[in-house]
């Protein structure tokens, strides 16, 4: 090495700028420790939403699984109720049948006699 190939550089300028260079650092490493505070506040926000909507569809879940069954039971009684009907229906029916037979019976039998 020949002197040609050193600079002379003032030694408070060196220092200027390696502070330069550490303020520089330092700030990049606070800009890097934000941004992943930033992103993991961003992570835990996604995740408590993403849990809240999980609870929202299991209580809609649970709901509609309520009205079904509520559903079911009122369908199994409105069967029920009906069959009674019919059934009643039915019996009241034959009842009336059977008076009207035995009506018939002694009209028929009333005019035999008559004869």
């Amino acid at each position: 090495s020949t002197l040609n190939d050193f600079t002379m550089v003032l030694k408070s300028y060196l220092q200027e700028k390696l502070g330069e260079i550490k303020e520089l650092e330092e700030q990049i490493e606070n800009l890097r420790n934000e941004t992943n505070y930033t992103l993991m506040q961003k992570d835990k926000e996604s995740r408590e939403e993403l849990q809240l909507m999980r609870a929202d569809r299991e209580r809609e879940k649970r709901a509609d699984k309520e009205r079904y069954e509520m559903m079911v039971e009122k369908l199994a009684a409105a069967h029920t109720m009906h069959e009674e009907q019919t059934k009643r229906m039915n019996e009241d029916f034959e009842r009336r049948m059977r008076e009207v037979d035995h009506q018939y019976e002694s009209r028929l039998a009333q005019e035999y006699e008559k004869q």
